[in-house]
């Protein structure tokens, strides 16, 4: 057919030369280019008609085989739909116009039918397609021995360039037969499809499919068969990589069966499934396969394989739908994105597991250094450990100025934590927890083997606990540090505590220490068996420690140790308020059983020696004011325990935190030895 235009073109260009004018030569030129155009859209349609064959094909086989649909995919054209099948593949089903291809006319109406035998032969023009005297069957023999003969073929068809007809061929293209209709004249409104269109009856469970002379199959629609959502918005897209710290990924079943779940590449990825939601550990940064495997009484129904990718955390970071951590990398990714400067403010973080970081070189959550806090980076959302542990946290620093523990600089909320075997080495401000804490810390321990060392502001949990004003202190609730632990201050020179190294307007109410506060080297040193060091930022403010209790040892006491607090500032407000320890000395300067230098905010405080130690004498020792009056020597509401009962001393304490939502109780507990009262909430 291309040879004739040729043809044509050439004796177009010799009259043209020899008699025609130049606008009859642009008519010629303009036609050819309309035939050349006619012809591209009749091949073009020849292999669309081709493609309807196979799918119709592939449609009957399906029928035939009880496959059910698994997907209905429009094409991205609008002009049909990928359908999926269980078993047999996908096929694709166009519909409607093809667009404006010009005289393209109608195709031989090739279809099938159902004959009395129940199988399906091809038929043309409504008649039956044959192979001399016999029918072609559209899925190959599966009758008795005797149907053999008729064996199964998809005709093809082709436009004949002299003749410009629709040709058939039912033995692959070797012989041709003309249908007598001619690929040419106007095109329908229907467009020249086999197939009319396609209704999916989800509810029903099964899809509709049209054929153009108005046969309809019905197939089912996978009577089991899996769905799934990201944060709520339904997957139609498989083949996409799903980044599942987008939102949850969760599943529905279509009908009946269990769903089990594995990795197949990822290292470090986990998957559980807990209906309706696929629990995912990622890893950020990392992908992974997944697979999903839909079973019913054991048998396979359905296998899905989905890409995974994880760019951030898992979650939204609300309250509902918090952030999740439950490995290294995610842990380490906090770190990293807030020393870059993102606070994360009110969002919230959850631990879902607990990480192990032997041998890992972990930087702290926050960045602060002494002097430098305008240049600090702080963690300000809210992150809840849900009662799991982070072990073996090792940090050290040859910066003099850094702030280091698991969160170097906290101005949100950290919650419901433990930490377990934590050794923490620098200089200023540094706490297994916390180095410099502006924020609020609830329901946190410290346990195991604990070494926490710095020159000063030095806590067994918190290195600083600072509080802005009266409107925003930094608070410390309910947390303990217990354990083979040792607080020591190294050429120290301001605040030593088992809980608290420095509390500049902060509120620490309900913790407790046991271990061992010492200082190497130092010509002055505040040290506590709960904080080293209490004072306020302006005069207005207030400072406390209330409900709090400690077993402490000192070890080379310096100035001013206390078995609650070493200091507690006469400048504003520091109260020490039912609060009581049990206190060891080896060697030192004066110990105050419960402060070793207080003012006058001291109410209903208990203490008690422990050991052979001369020290110490005196609830609150005040050394200077003893060295030189000391006569003004006093036990007032510092009050030492002799013998085992403490009921008096329980009695008198719970008096004065009437109120506060704590009281005092007799340890039943197997530490009753190490701490005979134990404070909890009151109900």
């Amino acid at each position: 057919m291309k040879r004739i235009w040729v043809a044509l073109l050439s004796a177009g260009m010799v009259f043209g030369m020899g008699s025609c004018m130049k606008e009859d030569l642009d008519d010629i030129r303009q036609e050819l280019q309309e035939h050349d155009d006619r012809l591209a859209s009749l091949e073009e349609w020849q292999e669309s008609v081709n493609t309807d064959i196979s799918s119709l094909q592939s449609l009957v086989e399906a029928l035939e085989d009880n496959d059910y649909v698994t997907g209905v995919t429009p094409l991205a054209d609008g002009s049909g739909y990928e359908i999926t099948f269980s078993k047999s593949g996908k096929i694709i089903v166009k519909h409607g116009e093809k667009g404006d291809t010009g005289d393209t006319g109608a195709t031989p109406a090739i279809s099938v039918k159902q004959d009395t035998d129940g199988k399906y032969y091809w038929t043309v023009n409504g008649e039956w397609l044959l192979d001399g005297d016999r029918k072609i069957p559209v899925t190959g023999p599966k009758g008795e021995e005797g149907d053999a003969g008729a064996s199964a073929i998809a005709p093809q068809v082709r436009i004949n360039a002299s003749t410009n007809e629709w040709e058939i061929s039912t033995d692959g293209g070797t012989m041709w037969t003309s249908t007598g209709v001619q690929a040419t004249g106007e095109k329908g409104d229907d467009g020249d499809s086999f197939f009319q269109g396609v209704t999916v009856f989800e509810d029903d469970g099964y899809v509709s499919i049209e054929l153009k002379d108005g046969q309809i199959f019905q197939i089912p629609f996978s009577a089991n068969r899996l769905t799934f959502a990201l944060g709520g918005t339904r997957l139609t897209d498989l083949t996409q990589v799903i980044d599942v710290s987008a939102g949850d990924l969760t599943y529905a079943v279509t009908g009946s069966g269990e769903v089990a779940a594995r990795i197949l590449e990822g290292d470090g990825w986990s998957v559980q499934v807990v209906e309706p939601n696929i629990r995912i550990t990622g890893k950020i940064g990392g992908t992974a396969l997944l697979e999903l495997t839909l079973m019913e009484n054991g048998k396979v129904m359905e296998i899905y394989r989905l890409n995974l990718t994880q760019s951030s955390f898992i979650g939204k970071g609300t309250s509902e739908a918090p952030y999740t951590i439950s490995m290294v990398e995610e842990l380490s990714y906090l770190a990293e994105q807030v020393n870059n400067g993102t606070a994360y403010a009110d969002q919230y973080f959850q631990l879902t597991q607990s990480i192990d970081l032997s041998g890992v070189e972990m930087e702290p959550i926050g960045t602060v250094r002494t002097g430098a806090v305008a240049l600090g980076k702080a963690f300000r959302g809210i992150f809840d450990g849900k009662s799991h542990t982070i072990s073996n946290l090792n940090m050290t620093t040859t910066d003099e100025k850094l702030a280091q523990g698991l969160f170097g600089y906290n101005l949100g909320t950290i919650k419901n934590l433990t930490l377990e075997n934590v050794s923490i080495k620098g200089y200023a401000s540094q706490g297994a927890l916390a180095g410099d804490n502006r924020g609020a810390i609830e329901n946190c321990h410290v346990t195991g083997t604990v070494t926490v060392e710095g020159s000063n502001n030095v806590g067994g949990l918190v290195g600083n606990n600072y509080g802005n004003n009266n409107t925003s202190p930094a608070t410390v609730i309910n947390c303990s540090v217990s354990g083979n632990v040792t607080v020591k201050g190294v050429n120290a020179t301001n605040g030593i505590g088992g809980i608290i190294g420095y509390n500049g307007t902060g509120r620490v109410t309900a913790c407790r220490f046991q271990g061992t506060v010492s200082v190497s080297n130092s010509t002055y040193c505040s040290m506590g068996g709960i904080v080293g060091y209490s004072a306020v930022i302006m005069k207005t403010d207030e400072s406390s420690v209330t409900a709090c209790y400690a077993n402490c040892k000192f070890e080379n006491a310096s100035y001013y140790p206390g078995g609650v607090v070493g200091t507690s500032d006469d400048f504003g407000t520091n109260k020490v308020v039912a609060c009581y320890a049990i206190v060891a000395a080896s060697n030192g300067l004066n110990v105050g059983g419960v402060c070793g230098s207080a003012g006058e905010f001291i109410t209903s405080c208990y203490w008690k020696k422990s050991g052979d130690g001369t020290y110490p004498q005196y609830g609150i020792d005040n050394f200077y004011d003893s060295y030189y009056n000391p006569d003004i020597i006093s036990n007032e509401n510092a009050t030492p325990v002799s013998g085992e009962d403490w009921s008096s001393a329980m009695n008198d304490m719970n008096t004065a935190l009437a109120g506060t939502g704590w009281e005092y109780r007799v340890n039943d507990g197997s530490d009753s030895g190490v701490f005979p009262l134990v404070i909890e909430k009151v109900q």
